[in-house]
């Protein structure tokens, strides 16, 4: 699976499934912002459970929508083994 599908069907997911089964086992940067909290968490927080775009993200972080986009697409990368296999495991889950 590519990383622009699996973007879109996260982006299809309900947010309750992906907060419940799958956020807790990702793996994260530890890399944390001015307030203490960590950039890659609430990166895909905003991006796949509140839905918000990657603009909308930008302006509450205080970073550029190609950071943010490439943010996300590290944590994809870096956690594609595992959403993968949430996603076709739980494809029940998924709106279409």
């Amino acid at each position: 699976m590519e990383l622009k599908d699996i973007r879109n069907k996260l982006k299809e997911c309900q947010p309750y499934f992906i907060e419940k089964e799958l956020i807790d086992k990702l793996y994260w940067n530890e890399e944390v912002n001015f307030e203490g909290l960590n950039i890659d968490y609430w990166s895909f927080f905003y991006a796949f459970i509140r839905k918000l775009s990657d603009k909308a993200i930008g302006v509450r972080m205080g970073y550029a929508k190609p950071t943010i986009n490439n943010r996300i697409k590290k944590i994809l990368e870096r956690n594609k083994y595992l959403i993968t296999e949430f996603l076709l495991n739980h494809s029940q889950y998924i709106n279409k």
